[in-house]
């Protein structure tokens, strides 16, 4: 062929093949065989394209929906771990394998680090591959079949397997092992995948698979928090009010008889006593939230044990009812939407989220009160006052400084609708194993849906992410043993740490996120399970990148187009530049023989004279 045809033969493929991105990645599964399970690879491609946040998944053999739904939130974590706004992008996933797979979740991590990789243009090592879930945080979480899985890369390519932290354990005595053999008891997979001629290595986080696929070190955030002075001394005025008014009504309640109360009531005021020295020293090491959670929870009790001494009449507690529900009303109308900062915005969402759920106790209590229920209403209404108490001291965060970000309704909304996307996958995914565990997560969702359409897209998010969060803690949970709660809980901790100093280096305070982190930092020794959700919540409320990433001046869609006007145009001035020296060498080849012609006729009319 000649150069000029070569070159344009390269152009028409270029044009051809657009602008779309590929990659390709095996992936260590489990198949189900008439002797039992065997560990198989598969191939996994990927392919980004500019479009709409869409996510398609085209497998063969087909793969249970299990599957799919971990697909789709490993996108989520590599999009979000990679700081980028993947709504302008659709995701295209082909699987392909030789025999049919065990559905299930342990191909996320691995999933999750290739869309990463393709993200940010990175190479991938195809000698690696990761078996592990994915979860919120980036973290590795455990998976079954692993010892099959090594089997299946030792008959590969593979010659690294990242298993989850955790995960290498030892055989049992007579445990058959690859080649129909018998496993020396102890064995550990570390060491049985050294047998075999492959590398298995432990790893705990999303950074650290990244590193064995693709060779990069993304940053690590290190150092303490540091706490914003402004919010510090806010935070200590509202522990301070909070507390002020415990210690009062337990200075009053201590003066009364309260012995003859029920033994129910009793038990809540111990409980309150305890969780209002508790903020004693909460408040002396400067955890001015948890100290100001600690107080709001001991006023719940102490108001609850108030009124009950008090044994009011339904007279009474109707105009209980009537006056706080006047309080909240109040309350409520002075709310505006006046922020234009990260802290602001949640800040917002935690005042608007309490004088809601004070607004939802109060109706709970009407139903109570027609019901002729007067100790659950009495409790409903002090509930009620003390949340629209605690959400008028939030309200002193709403002008608290920051870095200005896009507060606009279009970017709200669509905050909003990414966030009940991702609570609607995680309660999906949930759904399959614990139908009976998630009414609330599904009722959080639910509210949410009905805020976006009310234009509530503050609420909605908020609803959404607490309701993911939970899902997720419910899913977690499952998966782990009593004596690995604590190693959990401190590893979704370091999590959000990372994330809030992220955002802190951005010129951001993510408000809501913190305070959960610092709360259930508080929480870990005492109410593990409640620390493990509270530390969920700021996952879900320290990730704020994803919603407010670095401003792209124009979409992929535009990209895209101008991509291929620059293709059009650099191959049309190739193409042309081609037909000049084409045309060029062929005019002259033609000047050639024509002055040969003519000197051939002169030289023939010379011979003739």
């Amino acid at each position: 062929m000649k150069p000029e045809n070569a070159l344009l033969s390269i152009i028409l493929i270029i044009l051809i093949s657009g602008t779309a991105s590929a990659n390709h990645m095996q992936l260590l599964a489990v198949s189900e065989t008439a002797g039992g399970y065997e560990g198989s690879v598969a191939d996994i491609y990927l392919t980004i394209k500019p479009g709409s946040g869409r996510v398609f998944i085209d497998t063969f053999p087909l793969m249970k929906v299990d599957t799919q739904i971990s697909t789709r939130f490993a996108k989520e974590i590599a999009c979000d771990e990679a700081g980028i706004y993947c709504g302008d992008l659709d995701f295209f996933y082909t699987i392909r394998s030789g025999s049919s797979l065990v559905g299930g979740p342990s191909a996320g991590a691995a999933i999750a680090a290739m869309t990463y990789a393709e993200l940010r243009h990175y190479p991938i090592n195809e000698s690696v591959a990761a078996t592990g879930t994915i979860n919120a945080g980036g973290i590795i979480g455990p998976v079954d079949g692993i010892k099959q899985k090594i089997e299946a890369a030792a008959k590969s390519s593979i010659k690294t397997v990242l298993i989850p932290e955790g995960e290498n354990t030892q055989f049992g005595e007579n445990e058959s092992c690859f080649g129909n053999r018998t496993c020396a008891a102890n064995t550990t997979l570390i060491e049985y995948a050294k047998k075999l001629g492959v590398d298995a290595v432990e790893v705990s986080s999303f950074q650290e698979v990244i590193y064995y696929i693709t060779g990069r070190k993304e940053k690590v955030f290190s150092g303490n928090i540091s706490k914003n002075a402004y919010y510090s001394a806010i935070m200590a005025g509202v522990a301070d009010s909070l507390c002020n008014e415990s210690y009062q009504m337990l200075s009053k309640l201590e003066k009364m008889n309260i012995s003859y109360l029920n033994e129910s009531i009793l038990i809540q005021y111990e409980y309150a006593k305890n969780i209002s020295n508790k903020s004693h020293s909460e408040m002396a090491e400067g955890n001015y939230y948890s100290a100001a959670s600690y107080c709001f929870g001991s006023n719940l009790k102490f108001r609850f044990v108030e009124e009950e001494i008090e044994n009011m009449s339904i007279g009474q507690i109707i105009d209980y009812y009537n006056n706080v529900s006047e309080f909240l009303k109040q309350s409520s109308e002075g709310l505006n939407r006046s922020y234009s900062t990260v802290t602001g915005l949640q800040a917002y969402m935690i005042v608007s989220s309490r004088l809601s759920e004070a607004s939802g106790y109060l109706t709970d209590a009407m139903a109570e009160i027609s019901e002729n229920k007067s100790e659950n209403a009495v409790y409903s209404i002090a509930y009620a006052e003390e949340r629209t108490k605690s959400a008028n001291l939030w309200k002193e965060f709403l002008g608290m400084p920051g870095k200005k970000v896009d507060v606009s309704s279009e970017n709200l909304r669509a905050m909003c609708l990414s966030k009940v996307s991702e609570a609607q996958e995680r309660y999906q995914y949930a759904y399959l194993f614990f139908q009976d565990n998630l009414k609330d997560v599904n009722d959080k969702i639910k509210k949410a849906s009905s805020d976006a359409q009310q234009g509530n897209y503050e609420d909605c998010f908020s609803n959404a992410a607490v309701a993911k969060a939970e899902a997720d803690t419910i899913i977690v949970l499952s998966d782990t043993a009593e004596k690995e709660l604590p190693s959990l809980i401190e590893k979704r901790l370091d999590a959000a740490k990372q994330l809030i100093l992220k955002e802190e280096e951005m010129g951001r305070f993510p408000i809501a996120g913190f305070s959960y982190y610092e709360y259930a930092n508080s929480l870990k020794n005492d109410v593990p399970a409640s620390a493990l959700l509270y530390s969920g919540y700021a996952l879900e409320l320290s990730n704020m990148n994803a919603y407010f990433p670095p401003k792209r001046i124009i979409s992929w869609n535009v990209i895209e187009t101008i991509l291929g006007i620059m293709l059009v145009f650099v191959s049309g001035a190739a193409a042309g530049a081609i037909v000049t020296i084409v045309t060029f060498k062929r005019r002259k080849r033609i000047s050639r023989e024509y002055k040969s012609l003519i000197l051939r006729k002169k030289r023939k009319a010379v011979r003739r004279r």
